[in-house]
């Protein structure tokens, strides 16, 4: 690897760092496991940069969200979640998350019960602020597909908030 895969890799991590971070965290659920996924995450797409060149800064940043998604399917699927209880009660977390307000921590419980499927387009589309384009190659879907999900998730967020009805 050369100095200029190092320097892009560094100015995609200031970049980007953050909001994979807070993709790691809806997914994971816990804030120590999306700080692991972050940097595995980012030791991947490294590792990955001698055998698959990126074309431009919009295919860096789909394969870094893709590459974090799938980084969280392997953890969540890891023998050791499975005994991990992660159930946690608002009043347990700890203290910055408390500052939020009570509509934004209802919000992001709700979302975060999405089934993955539904979770994963809101996150990288609303909380990541990914395009659709970008989204749908981060999710390896088509754009139709991406747009069908978002609808459902969106719908069943409303059901869940705003107690409307289902159309």
């Amino acid at each position: 690897m050369g100095t200029e895969d190092g320097e892009r890799l560094e100015r995609w991590m200031r970049s980007w760092g953050s909001d994979v971070l807070r993709l790691c965290r809806m997914s994971l659920g816990d804030a120590q496991l999306a700080e692991d996924a972050l940097q595995e995450t980012f030791l991947k797409v490294w590792r990955s940069l001698e055998r698959s060149p990126v074309q431009s800064e919009e295919h860096a940043k789909g394969r870094i969200f893709r590459t974090a998604i799938n980084v969280c399917r392997d953890m969540r699927r890891s023998a050791w979640w499975r005994h991990v209880d992660t159930r946690v009660a608002l009043e347990d977390l700890p203290p910055p998350l408390l500052a939020v307000e009570d509509e934004s921590r209802e919000l992001f419980a709700l979302v975060a019960a999405l089934p993955e499927k539904l979770r994963q387009p809101v996150l990288l589309h609303d909380l990541s602020g990914l395009t659709l384009e970008e989204c749908a190659k981060a999710l390896g879907i088509s754009r139709p597909t991406l747009s069908k999900r978002l609808r459902e998730a969106y719908a069943r967020l409303a059901v869940e908030w705003r107690g409307e009805e289902e159309p």
